[in-house]
């Protein structure tokens, strides 16, 4: 028998970056929305740690880290701002 675990699905308020600013500011938006999840991924374990004691499985929207472009969608030269690096700080 699978041995039961919780889900948690996360629809997070997220920052929409201005890709024609510098990348610099690009990603200090980017980095307020991981911030953001992550406390949003820690505050759902407080809550379920008081109740039981299970795994946790958490789920975000497709671009709760960078949002969706503005109309327009903008050129490659801006898009490649919002892009994360692997290995970098959104995934260590």
């Amino acid at each position: 028998m699978i041995k039961p675990y919780n889900a948690v699905a996360i629809q997070a308020n997220v920052h929409m970056p201005d890709i024609t600013a510098s990348e610099g500011k690009v990603r200090e938006t980017m980095r307020s929305n991981l911030k953001r999840a992550c406390e949003l991924i820690d505050w759902s374990a407080r809550e379920l740690q008081r109740t039981r004691n299970a795994t946790m499985v958490v789920g975000f929207g497709e671009s709760f880290l960078h949002s969706f472009p503005r109309a327009g969608g903008g050129v490659i030269k801006e898009l490649v701002k919002i892009c994360i690096r692997i290995p970098g700080e959104e995934t260590e």
